[in-house]
């Protein structure tokens, strides 16, 4: 499960998995990504753009990117792709970034992150369960591995409050 607080630049992501409680929380500020590590109280600030879920498996998501796939929302600027009906492009923080649109309202029931080489998607979600325009389940998949999330909140517009955590000492010293 993963719940989710955030508005244009700002995101904090928790995710549980019952009954084991937290597995992960994240704070992403604009560029700057900061990783709780709960069982050694500290925190570790990993690289822009990228967003580690599990210690193997990290998703190339800058916040606006993440807010979209999480909300539901068209990427701003997105265009049809004349090829693909029903999908539009749009770059986002200088990533390439597709999604499927169906429905009236229009909301996102797919989401691809073109690679690098523009051969092929880096990432992809299916968005399923919505509740209005918000997915409440989440396929990704990377490369070969993949992550079902079920969204148990996503609030939006306000941004959230920074959590206690940001105050730990960097992972290692340091901070």
């Amino acid at each position: 499960m993963a719940a989710l607080r955030g508005s244009t630049g700002v995101v904090h992501l928790s995710v549980a998995a019952p009954p084991a409680g937290s597995l992960l929380e994240v704070w992403v500020d604009g560029a700057e990504v900061e990783i709780f590590d709960g069982e050694r109280r500290c925190r570790s600030v990993v690289t822009a753009g990228v967003l580690p879920l599990t210690p193997e498996l990290t998703l190339p998501l800058a916040p606006a990117t993440l807010a979209a796939l999480v909300s539901g929302r068209l990427v701003a600027a997105a265009g049809p792709i004349e090829e693909r009906p029903g999908w539009v492009e749009a770059a986002v923080e200088g990533v390439r970034v597709r999604e499927r649109i169906t429905g009236q309202p229009p909301r996102a029931t797919a989401l691809e992150l073109v690679t690098a080489d523009g051969v092929g998607p880096g990432l992809t979600a299916v968005m399923t369960a919505h509740r209005g325009l918000v997915p409440g389940v989440l396929e990704v998949k990377v490369g070969e591995r993949s992550l079902r999330l079920e969204l148990q909140v996503w609030e939006q517009g306000v941004e959230p409050a920074p959590p206690v955590w940001l105050s730990l000492p960097t992972c290692g010293g340091g901070g």
